[in-house]
């Protein structure tokens, strides 16, 4: 997902400017094996822009983690007599176990600039049978 490059000071606020962008002055992509939770992309390739001007990064420089998830439910209902059913589920979530992270912080010359935080990460497996 993308994530926006913002700058902390806005210089340009009183011309009805909302969010000031940093320069961009390098590639502010990692190679995959250098991504840490840490440090997620290159805050080497942003720098202050001056006053009175826009800075030159786009508005969605950085891509953040992606987003995979596999989940499997198997779901049988079986009818016992006329009025009675039962359910079984069987319920796996996650099942590569693979963390899910949020998006980096895009907010430059702020404490936690390029790091991102884990969501859940455990895989979940339930079997259910309940009388409906």
């Amino acid at each position: 997902m993308p994530v926006a490059i913002t700058q902390a000071t806005n210089n340009n606020s009183a011309f009805g400017f909302v969010l000031q962008r940093p320069n961009l002055i390098n590639r502010p992509s990692l190679v995959h094996g250098m991504r840490t939770p840490a440090q997620f992309f290159n805050t080497a390739a942003f720098t202050t822009a001056p006053q009175f001007s826009l800075g030159s990064a786009s508005r969605n420089p950085v891509r953040g983690p992606d987003f995979r998830n596999l989940d499997v439910a198997l779901i049988k209902h079986t009818s016992i007599g006329e009025k009675t059913d039962v359910e079984f589920r069987a319920e796996i979530f996650n099942i590569p176990n693979r963390p899910q992270f949020s998006q980096p912080n895009g907010s430059f010359w702020q404490c936690c600039f390029r790091n991102h935080h884990q969501h859940g990460n455990r895989s979940a497996r339930r079997a259910v049978c309940a009388p409906d």
